[in-house]
Order: C-alpha cells, then sequence, then structure tokens
C-alpha cells in the first residue's frame, strides 16, 4: 500500500502528508517542525506559502510604520495588545489560519473568549491565537497581491474582524482602512483623504517621504 509523500519546496519547506485540513494544519504549527521566519498560511483549503525575501522599504519599513504607531496607542490606552508579524492567528469557522502584518486584539476579546491563547505541542507559553481580532493588517508585496486583495479579505470577513487595514507601498503609496459591513468591507475614508478607525478611535493618515539618504521614510499620523 502506498504512503502520501511529504511536499518539499526549494529544500526550505516540508510539508508533512498527514496535513489534509485546517485542523491538521494547526498541529503541524504547533509542533515545532515548521519552519521558521516563512509565511505559510491556510486558506480556505489551500496552503499559501510566500518564498520571496522581504523588500526593505516597500515592506519592512512601510510595516514598521504603523505597527510602532498603532502599538504605541495600544500601549498608551491601555486597550489590548497588538501583535506585529510572525505571530499565528486562526478561525475555524472561516477556515483561515495565517499571520498577518499586523493585528490588535482587546483585553476585552481575551475575557470574553473571542480570542483565546493556544501553547505550543509541549504546553508551553502562547504561540497561536484562535478567534476574532479587533483589526488585521496586510501589506503588499508582488508575491502576495493576489492574497492580500482577493483572498485574505474574504475570509477575515468571515471571521467577522471589524477592521481591515490594507497598504500597498510599492509605486504610488496606497493607504486603506475597511470596516467590516454584512456586505463586505466598506472604506473608511474621510473627504480630506484621511481614514477613520473605530477600533482606535480616531482617524488615521499614512504620509510618506525621504530620509536624510533618499530613501522611502512613512510616518503614520493620527487624530481624533
Amino acid at each position: 500500500m502506498s504512503t502520501p509523500a511529504a511536499l518539499v519546496i526549494n529544500e526550505r519547506v516540508r510539508l508533512p502528508a498527514g496535513i489534509k485540513d485546517l485542523e491538521s494544519f494547526r498541529v503541524w504549527s504547533r509542533s515545532g517542525t515548521r519552519p521558521e521566519k516563512l509565511n505559510i498560511s491556510y486558506l480556505d483549503g489551500a496552503i499559501w506559502i510566500d518564498l520571496t525575501e522581504e523588500q526593505a522599504y516597500t515592506h519592512n519599513q512601510a510595516k514598521l510604520a504603523i505597527q510602532v504607531e498603532l502599538g504605541q496607542i495600544v500601549r498608551e490606552t491601555d486597550v489590548g495588545r497588538f501583535f506585529v508579524n510572525g505571530m499565528m492567528f486562526s478561525h475555524p469557522g472561516a477556515n483561515l489560519s495565517t499571520e498577518p502584518d499586523g493585528m490588535m486584539i482587546s483585553y476585552e476579546a481575551f475575557r470574553s473568549g473571542l480570542v483565546r491563547e493556544l501553547p505550543d505541542a509541549r504546553g508551553v507559553g502562547v504561540i497561536e491565537l484562535e478567534g476574532t481580532p479587533d483589526m488585521v493588517l496586510e501589506v503588499l508585496s508582488d508575491s502576495s497581491e493576489k492574497k492580500d486583495t482577493i483572498l485574505i479579505p474574504r475570509l477575515y470577513h468571515l471571521a467577522g474582524i471589524p477592521e481591515f487595514w490594507r497598504l500597498d507601498a510599492r509605486g504610488e503609496l496606497r493607504f486603506e482602512i475597511f470596516c467590516h459591513d454584512p456586505s463586505g468591507y466598506q472604506p473608511t475614508r474621510r473627504p480630506d483623504g484621511w481614514w477613520r478607525s473605530d477600533v482606535f478611535g480616531r482617524d488615521f493618515f499614512l504620509a510618506a517621504g525621504v530620509d536624510p539618504l533618499g530613501s522611502p521614510r512613512f510616518t503614520l499620523q493620527h487624530r481624533p
């Protein structure tokens, strides 16, 4: 009798043959054998793997500008936790497991059980969050454009996430905030170009400039 074969990609990623659904993907992710520093997601029956290197300015630094500012706001208001990329989040109802570029989870979501903390296979620490975050952030790259514009928004909406933030800094800067509506995510853009976030209780605008060496620099501005 033949044995299902494992899938090996570029000698960097080895997916065991036993992964057949969301739960088996999550078990593997918590097992300690999942490769570190690789973005691997389970998107409604498909395993999505990004093997490309991160661009310094159009992805890493653009993402950092939002992460730093939102992290500071969350810390100052003390309403919850802001998690940066690399933190696994799953939602069984949406058939989803992924690592957003950022997400905010309120203390109320933890207290109410809307979000659960899960340890690794040895029962140590917290390596996965299950449930519905208050907001998620995705930063587009050439390899993730289809995922971040078509696949992920539908699944985030199905998971009931109140706000979806999206940024594309590869060319003309495009920064967007969407709020959850029964018909789908709706843009929150103000007439003056700022974007409203009810999760953070303020408006936001992402400004683009250059540093002393002429490289792109981004600043997330906010107002009440």
